[in-house]
């Protein structure tokens, strides 16, 4: 879904110049894949959560793993930028970005890194409180995530008003990892339709508003894309429920466990992969009809970034570079 999102989003921007069809299909490819940065976040918070944690030694072996192979693929695409996309970047900003600004300012998908490592920092501590709390007090603090990182920005997207009681910072992405905690160990189970159809709903009122907040100039307004907003949580819950009530069967783990294994490999070089096909060999959402051309390049990213990532762990170390 990160893929689809990365090869769809170059027709976004560009409202007000290319035939609507095909910006319509952007939306649609690209709407449909906002589950995916909530749900790993669910899912990391279904496994973390919920047992004794050491703190020292989780925090040593989740940080270098994402860490190490992290900082090398923040080299390579300084270096491809340098000396292949013609956009040179000063050694001083790069590092300056990687250290402080985040380096989503050298390519857009490394934002991501830092809200993981950010969580991992906190893990022992949530874990901490969600073991000893009762669960109405968990439930509380899910509604004050929500409420702050969801509502809030809501009322002021469309009214202008800004609450003074600011509580996103205490919120942001630990009520999506609190949740998937939560929601794995509930014993709640709605009829599937329920889920299917609150997916549905969000998802149309993802690409409906995107679509509803787009200026005639082709000035973007994010807020119906956001992770964070109202109708990406109901398509993030609900999917995340559907698959663990109705699609959690002991073979899919080994049908994919190859893919798992070399999954952050892959999402640290697709988007390098993505900028190579498209800016070397023109492959892209531009293609006609532009739905040949997502899912043509989103196709041949992934099996180009699973060869590459699984011949890496071949080799001695290779866990350095992929993770």
């Amino acid at each position: 879904m990160v893929v689809l999102i990365h090869t769809s989003g170059g027709g976004l921007p560009r409202f007000a110049d290319i035939p609507h069809e095909w910006w319509w299909t952007c939306n649609i490819v690209n709407g449909f894949g906002k589950f995916s940065v909530p749900v790993f976040v669910m899912i990391s918070g279904a496994l973390l959560l919920g047992k004794e944690i050491d703190t020292f030694p989780f925090l040593q072996k989740r940080f270098l793993r994402v860490w190490l192979p992290f900082t090398v693929w923040v080299i390579i695409s300084v270096l491809y930028n340098n000396f292949f996309e013609y956009r040179p970047i000063s050694f001083k900003k790069a590092f300056t970005d990687y250290l402080i600004m985040g380096a989503g300012n050298l390519y857009g998908h490394f934002w991501f890194i830092y809200m993981l490592l950010g969580l991992y920092l906190i893990t022992p501590f949530l874990n901490y409180f969600v073991l000893r709390a009762k669960p109405n007090e968990v439930y509380f603090f899910l509604f004050l995530c929500f409420v702050s990182c969801s509502i809030f920005p809501l009322i002021k997207e469309f009214t202008g008003t800004s609450i003074r009681l600011d509580l996103q910072n205490f919120g942001g992405y630990i009520g999506y990892f609190i949740s998937g905690y939560v929601l794995k160990n509930s014993n709640y189970k709605l009829n599937k339709w329920i889920y299917i159809l609150g997916f549905l709903g969000g998802y149309v009122i993802t690409i409906l508003g995107f679509y509803w907040l787009m200026s005639p100039e082709g000035k973007v307004n994010p807020y119906f894309y956001q992770y964070l907003s109202p109708n990406v949580i109901l398509m993030s819950l609900c999917i995340f429920m559907f698959f663990k009530d109705f699609l959690n069967r002991e073979i899919y783990p080994k049908i994919i466990s190859s893919l798992d294994n070399v999954s952050f490999g892959i999402y640290l070089s697709h988007y390098l992969i993505i900028t190579i096909l498209s800016h070397k060999l023109m492959l892209n959402w531009a293609w006609h009809p532009p739905l040949i051309g997502i899912f043509t390049h989103a196709g041949l990213t992934l099996i180009i970034a699973f060869i590459l990532t699984w011949s890496i762990s071949k080799l001695p170390k290779g866990y350095w570079i992929i993770g």
